[in-house]
């Protein structure tokens, strides 16, 4: 009997040793102290806790609408830890943990947090080259390349008769966000010179591009002026007035190398390629052989005069245009000369027989003032002087009977007589 009673005993511990453990059911686990380190795109987390037994695992859940994201939290001890990263900035995030202890889980209550706003700064745009320029109009635009963290609203370009408009002066608007964009200018008067800016404005402000000019063509229909053919070996033709007169023995207007309007005043100070009030080692934009001479640096290979700087074409069209330097000299090797008295004007008369020839009145020079002694005229070329980094442009110049090509300061006023190709 008592053999019988240890083997049943021994039967129950048995029994008992291959019964499963029961699942433990969660509890409520409760989260204590939890710092929340938040940035612009990423986040920490870190919380102690309290629950009955050991956790198994924990994980936090993260999203800006549903929480559908997740890390594994790093658990040491009673305290959890965990990073996430790649968040957008100043975005409102929801969250919750989710506990486990091997059997089943858990989930805590959820939150929110609030990523840190990204500073927004003025946006980056470039100012495009003028195009299919015309009397009154012309086309324009830009790039906006990067939007400074904030949508572009607004983009377009201003332009003025003034340098650096803004968009208080006439603009256009074509569209929003960054890219390429093109715009129309319009309604524009002829034979003036624009500056045109490309905008872009976001949260922050107006942002713009580097200032751009250009000169809208004069309107005129070729051919509407007077000409001569010298039967000079080239075939140029000659007009038989300057810009500006309506007769041979009229001065006509002044221009400053490179500009196609008149002005007053005629200086280093208001000269359109000068980026200084005096003539030094470092202030030509335009025009510009030799860096020591050009603004920052600046050079090009630009040596005779571009059709939107050119006075002959911008003011009497397409089919005009201002002499070369070799063209002056073809003329006066291949014609004869005479100082006369035309009409009460005193000037050159210069001539290939007696039905063919042009007058060239004496018409001085502009600086601060008009300087005119009836002895004295000079008259622009195309061509830029080729000494001196670019400062000075070659001119036909006499004085009494002494004329030959030389040399002037781009910033003074001479007069312009345009020549045409024979066809």
């Amino acid at each position: 009997m008592k053999k019988l009673s240890i083997l049943l005993l021994m039967f129950l511990a048995i029994l008992t040793s291959c019964k499963k453990t029961p699942e433990v059911n969660m509890q409520y686990v409760d989260v204590e102290r939890e710092v929340l380190t938040i940035g612009q795109t990423n986040a920490t987390f870190q919380c102690d806790y309290q629950y009955i037994s050991t956790l198994k695992s924990a994980k936090l859940y993260y999203g800006i609408g549903d929480a559908t994201n997740y890390v594994e939290m790093r658990v040491v001890q009673s305290t959890l830890y965990a990073e996430i990263s790649g968040l957008n900035g100043g975005t409102t995030y929801h969250y919750y943990y989710e506990f486990a202890n091997g059997f089943n889980s858990m989930q805590s209550e959820a939150k929110t947090f609030v990523t840190e706003s990204v500073p927004v700064s003025l946006p980056t745009v470039i100012t495009a080259n003028i195009t299919e320029i015309t009397s009154d109009s012309a086309i324009g635009g830009g790039e906006v390349t990067n939007d400074g963290g904030s949508t572009v609203t607004a983009r377009g370009i201003c332009w003025s008769t003034l340098q650096n408009p803004t968009i208080n002066d006439s603009h256009t608007t074509d569209g929003t966000g960054i890219g390429v964009f093109t715009s129309n200018i319009t309604d524009l008067t002829s034979n003036t010179t624009y500056h045109v800016r490309a905008y872009a404005t976001n949260d922050a402000g107006t942002a713009y591009g580097l200032d751009k000019e250009f000169t809208t063509n004069s309107g005129v229909t070729p051919g509407t002026y007077e000409y001569v053919d010298l039967n000079l070996p080239s075939g140029t033709l000659w007009a038989t007035c300057n810009v500006g007169a309506n007769s041979p023995e009229e001065y006509g207007d002044y221009f400053a190398w490179g500009e196609t309007t008149t002005k007053n005043i005629y200086n280093w100070d208001n000269y359109q390629y000068s980026a200084s009030n005096e003539a030094n080692n470092s202030w030509l934009t335009k025009y510009c052989y030799d860096p020591e001479f050009g603004y920052n640096s600046y050079s090009d290979t630009l040596t005779v005069l571009q059709a939107i700087d050119d006075a002959a074409t911008v003011n009497w069209g397409d089919e005009w245009c201002m002499p070369t330097a070799d063209q002056w000299r073809e003329l006066i090797d291949n014609t004869s000369h005479q100082w006369i008295t035309q009409n009460g004007v005193r000037g050159y008369l210069i001539s290939a027989n007696s039905s063919s020839y042009i007058f060239l009145p004496a018409a001085g020079d502009y600086y601060d003032e008009l300087s005119h002694t009836e002895e004295f005229g000079g008259y622009w070329s195309s061509s830029l002087y080729m000494f001196g980094g670019g400062q000075s442009a070659n001119l036909l110049v006499f004085f009494g009977n002494t004329y030959d090509v030389a040399a002037a300061a781009r910033n003074g006023g001479y007069s312009v007589r345009p020549v045409r190709n024979n066809h």
